[in-house]
């Protein structure tokens, strides 16, 4: 049995609330360009009863129109908890940098976010 180093084993164990999930993806830097993050997530339709692919991207933003995010509510909200009310879904548009295919994700599919697991 080999050594483990105990801050890596706490470091790969912590886990992220989907609110932590979402202030990541919503993170700019000061020009207000969306910062990339590396996400794994499944996707699903609960209406066609498909999906269950785990799709990965290792380096994807947050996909916002115009590409930067203004310095209005909506640049003051980064890295709030959104308020969350029963029934709504949690969903952000991402962009893969790689290619310019936009996806929906629904926060409670998220899987992990810079290689931490999301619950």
């Amino acid at each position: 049995m080999g050594h483990v180093n105990r801050k890596s084993a706490a470091r790969q164990s912590t886990l992220l609330s989907w609110q932590e999930a979402l202030a990541i993806i919503e993170r700019c830097d000061a020009k207000g360009v969306p910062i990339p993050f590396a996400i794994a997530f499944c996707t699903c339709d609960e209406s066609k009863r498909t999906g269950g692919e785990i799709i990965r991207y290792d380096r994807a933003v947050w996909h916002v129109k115009g590409g930067r995010v203004t310095a209005t509510a909506d640049h003051e909200r980064v890295g709030k908890a959104p308020q969350r009310s029963p029934g709504t879904r949690w969903v952000k548009h991402i962009r893969g940098v790689d290619s310019d295919q936009i996806r929906n994700v629904y926060a409670h599919l998220i899987l992990e976010i810079n290689g931490q697991p999301v619950r």
